[in-house]
């Protein structure tokens, strides 16, 4: 059927790693035998997850999509015409029709509704330092999506607070975005979120 492919971009400035970025894709009629496998560091997206504990999970916010969004996240070099024409036939046979929304964008709005949340509840200024999740279902323009967060905690270190979340498409009630996990740190300068 295919492999998987994993790509990691490293980000820097001033000789020194800011930020990385890690992505999967399912690379139809691609033969796992023919793929030269990197030995490096194994860096799955989600490596360990709390359980996801229903009692203990918090909606921090709903966001509906506006019907722009596809068009604006284009900017981020994803010119992929699902985003835009959104009309395709999937492997199923299904037809989708409507704009699927970037996935960046997704984990945009979620990590907006974390960082809000977490600076609400704490009273401190935070910034993002990680984040991590896995795309389980498209998210398209228009839809209502909800974040809930739960396992919130304060390690102590650096000032960090970590959280685990997951997004659903509030409507279908339809787990859109699973595992996630965010570690904040106290921001020395504001946060511009």
């Amino acid at each position: 059927i295919g492999a998987f492919v994993t790509t990691e971009t490293n980000y820097y400035q001033k000789e020194s790693c800011i930020a990385t970025a890690q992505m999967t894709a399912l690379v139809f009629g691609l033969s796992p035998e023919k793929v030269i496998s990197w030995q490096g560091r194994d860096n799955n997206a989600i490596t360990s997850i709390a359980p996801n504990n229903i009692a203990t999970k918090i909606t921090v916010n709903e966001f509906t999509i506006p019907s722009n969004a596809a068009l604006l996240y284009r900017l981020s070099g994803d010119y992929n015409p699902i985003h835009i024409e959104g009309t395709v036939d999937d492997l199923g046979g299904d037809s989708i029709n409507g704009p699927i929304l970037h996935g960046l964008c997704t984990m945009g709005y979620a990590t907006r509704a974390i960082l809000n949340h977490l600076q609400r509840l704490t009273k401190r200024d935070l910034r993002l330092i990680a984040i991590k999740c896995n795309f389980v279902k498209p998210v398209f323009v228009n839809d209502t999506i909800r974040v809930e967060v739960w396992g919130i905690k304060n390690d102590g270190i650096d000032d960090r607070a970590s959280v685990y979340f997951c997004v659903y498409r509030s409507k279908e009630e339809e787990l859109v975005v699973d595992k996630g996990y965010a570690t904040l740190v106290q921001s020395k300068t504001a946060s511009r979120l």
